[in-house]
Formats: C-alpha cells, sequence, structure tokens
C-alpha cells in the first residue's frame, strides 16, 4: 500500500550532475568561475539530499559529455525519475540533456543558485516545458525549494502503489452521472498506476449486519457530545450512520485501500425517475431495479466527514475525479507538512453579485489542519433534501484561511486549481 499504512517503496531516483570538465584549455566563458570545485559542489548537494530526504535512493551521475547522457537514458527503467541538477555551464557547449525529457520519466530540473550559467542553462528546461515534457523546475536561494520539489517523487511513487476502493452495485459500470468507469480506471492508471478495486452492496451489507451495536452506541454518543447542536434528527439515526462508518472502516482494512468513494445515488436507488435512473445505471432496466442492498442503512456523510478528519481521503457520490484529486493532495500535504491535510468533494455555488464561489458538500471534515490539529465546531442536523430522516454534519471552517480548490480530470489528463478565501464567515 501506498497511504493508509504510510508503507511504500523508496523511488529510485537518478541525479545527473550537469557541469563541464573545462581542461582542454579552449576559449570560452565556464560558469560559475574558472576553477570552481564541482566534484566538492556535488557531494555537498548529494549529503544535504541524502540527509534531509532519507525516504528516496538518489543514485548520483556525472554528466560532462553527450556520452554520459546517453548511457543514462539506456538505464532509463531502473529509475523511477530523473534530477537534472546544473551546477555549471559553459557558454555554447553545453551538454543536450532533452533526452532525458523525452525519456518518459518525471523530471526535476535544477539549476544550482549562482552556478548553473546565469539562467543560460534554464533555457533547455524552457523547451521542455514548451513541449509539454513532464518537469518542473527550481531555480532558488533557499535550498528548501529544491527539497520540496524532490520530495513529490515521493507522491508520485505512492500513487503508483496505491488502490481506490469503491463500494458500488456490482453491476454499474459508470461513476458520477453516467461516465464510463473503465475511461477513468484506464486513464487513472496510465497518469498515476493507481489501482481501482471494487466491493458490491451485497459484501458491504454483510459487513454492516456485522459492525457492533455497542460500539456504533459509542461513536455515535462521542458525535453528539462533540457537536454544537443536533437538529432535527434523532439519536438513532446517527447510531445507524455510526454503523455504516464501522462498516466502511473494516471495507478498508479488508481490501487495503488508500482512499474510498461511496455510491450515493444508491441511496435513492429505488425512487428515481427512469430516466435519471439510466444515467447512473445504463445497463439496467429501470423497470426492473429491485432494491439496493444497504439502502435501508443511514446517509454515509458522517462516516465520510469522521475518516477526513482521521486522515483518509474519501470521496462520495461517486465522485472519482474527486477521490483521485483528495488521495494526491493527501500525500502532497503530508510530505510538505509533516500530516495530511484534508479536503472534501465539493459542491459549488456561484455568486456573479459577490465574484466568488461557495464551495459545500454534507461531508466536510471537523478537523481541518489534519488529524492532529484542532477541532473545528459542528453540528449534526437532518440533511433537508431527503425523502426521509437522516443524519449529516454542519462543519464550521475556519475564517480567514486559504484554501486550494483542485480538481483532476485522469481520462483528459488534465488539472485546474484555485486558491483564495475571502475570510468572511458565513452560516
Amino acid at each position: 500500500m501506498g497511504g493508509a499504512s504510510g508503507e511504500f517503496a523508496k523511488p529510485k531516483i537518478a541525479i545527473a550532475f550537469v557541469f563541464s570538465r573545462g581542461k582542454d584549455g579552449r576559449p570560452g566563458l565556464l560558469m560559475p568561475y574558472i576553477g570552481y570545485d564541482y566534484e566538492a559542489r556535488m557531494e555537498e548537494i548529494l549529503g544535504l539530499l541524502r540527509d534531509k530526504l532519507p525516504d528516496i535512493d538518489f543514485v548520483a551521475f556525472k554528466v560532462n559529455e553527450q556520452s554520459d547522457v546517453d548511457e543514462l537514458i539506456k538505464r532509463k527503467d531502473e529509475f523511477d525519475g530523473f534530477v537534472i541538477y546544473m551546477i555549471g555551464y559553459e557558454y555554447m557547449r553545453g551538454v543536450n540533456v532533452m533526452p532525458m525529457g523525452e525519456a518518459g520519466k518525471p523530471v526535476v530540473f535544477i539549476d544550482d543558485w549562482l552556478a548553473g550559467g546565469d539562467g543560460t542553462g534554464y533555457g533547455i528546461y524552457v523547451a521542455m516545458r514548451k513541449r509539454k515534457l513532464p518537469v518542473i523546475g527550481v531555480s532558488s536561494s533557499d535550498f528548501k525549494d529544491v527539497i520540496d520539489a524532490l520530495r513529490l517523487f515521493k507522491v508520485i511513487k505512492r500513487m503508483s502503489e496505491s488502490k481506490i476502493l469503491l463500494i458500488i452495485d456490482r453491476d454499474r459500470k459508470t461513476y458520477m452521472f453516467g461516465e464510463d468507469l473503465e475511461k477513468f480506471r484506464s486513464g487513472l492508471e496510465e497518469v498515476f498506476g493507481t489501482k481501482i478495486v471494487r466491493m458490491d452492496e451485497y459484501e458491504f451489507s454483510r459487513l454492516l449486519e456485522e459492525a457492533s451495536d455497542e460500539e456504533a452506541e459509542e461513536i455515535a454518543d462521542a458525535w453528539i457530545k462533540g457537536a454544537k447542536r443536533v437538529v432535527k434528527t434523532t439519536r438513532d439515526e446517527i447510531v445507524r450512520a455510526a454503523k455504516l462508518y464501522i462498516a466502511m472502516k473494516k471495507t478498508i482494512e479488508i481490501k487495503e485501500a488508500d482512499a474510498l468513494s461511496t455510491d450515493m445515488p444508491a441511496m435513492v436507488y429505488d425512487i428515481m425517475p427512469d430516466g435519471v435512473f439510466k444515467r447512473f445505471y445504463p445497463d439496467k432496466d429501470p423497470k426492473k431495479r429491485g432494491v439496493y442492498g444497504f439502502k435501508k442503512f443511514a446517509l454515509p456523510c458522517l462516516g465520510v466527514f469522521q475518516l477526513l478528519s482521521e486522515g483518509f481521503p474519501v470521496g462520495c457520490e461517486m465522485n472519482l475525479n474527486a477521490t483521485v484529486t483528495l488521495l494526491l493532495m493527501h500525500y502532497l500535504t503530508e510530505e510538505l507538512t509533516g500530516e495530511p491535510r484534508p479536503g472534501f468533494t465539493g459542491g459549488r455555488i456561484f455568486d456573479f453579485a459577490k465574484d466568488r464561489i461557495i464551495y459545500h458538500l454534507c461531508t466536510a471534515p471537523y478537523r481541518m489542519f489534519g488529524p492532529s490539529g484542532p477541532a473545528n465546531p459542528y453540528e449534526i442536523r437532518c440533511h433537508g433534501d431527503i425523502f426521509r430522516i437522516n443524519a449529516a454534519p454542519q462543519s464550521f471552517m475556519p475564517v480567514g484561511e486559504e484554501i486550494t480548490a483542485v480538481f483532476i480530470d485522469p481520462i483528459k489528463k488534465g488539472l485546474s486549481y484555485a486558491w483564495r478565501s475571502d475570510g468572511r464567515e458565513y452560516n
């Protein structure tokens, strides 16, 4: 596994230190200056990287001639990625490292501060970006920026070893609103290497039946005690939600999953209009739909709210774009801050009058700064647009914080993001 257990294989990274030998007495400009000790700088950098990033296996290479690049490309399958580290540059005679960008591996291009050739070598990076090669670049006076960029290799490795679990109708071939599940699975594996695993409603129903009533009551009472108030719902309904949470935890354990998505449309499976039903279940006859396996239980909202607050990525409503985004950001924030930060699947309300978007959903966590961070207030209330009594959380998040809205589409190989908060409180 790459996530839930925190265990993953070390990424093996080829780090190519690029500099000129400058030994033949030829005229020219050698950066950063004639007589610079490239070997000492290379050893200094390696020592820093191995100290700060012990979970990455760095294999160092000196790249002085084009044949050195050629040799690295021959060995590309040994590595999870490349670092191109420009620690020196000779004008008009620099080695062409473009083949490393073309090798199909993720690349971090680093222009060593004040040593890589006053940015001239960085022009190779620009050329790689124009060709949409998988490369990011760093040129910074703060070595922490180098460290943070290289942490991405760990994120990539963890994604490639991860599994997303779907609790889903055994016959369902779509996700969200009728999107092709097989296309998503294929795109996800191509982009990240992440696998999809499934558990059908019948197996999950058995886990629900086995969930301890006593444990569910303890969990429900803890939720109620922690809430500011409980509005238009009942303790019995909250206990049912706690049993769902227990079953979800068991499912994650059984399948050794690193993220989870639940089939929220199942909650209205038997009352969907035929046309809507066909969007979710195009291969089923709406006149012969039957009864969904665990519909008699609660909504998953409180269970998702709890799992997110514990640091486990969960996307609801079979929104797999949101689920893979939550998984990626889980790893990224854990690498950058030491602890994963939760997010939540967000519905959007557009407010043209105030030039803003309000993100909302009934699964928002209560620990927005990570599992060991402070808890923010919440209420438990009836989900007002559902056909029966139920229980869902309303999380009162801290105000004045910057937020990041991210969307990943593995099929289109697209990512979009925005960050901002107006710092105001809305109830």
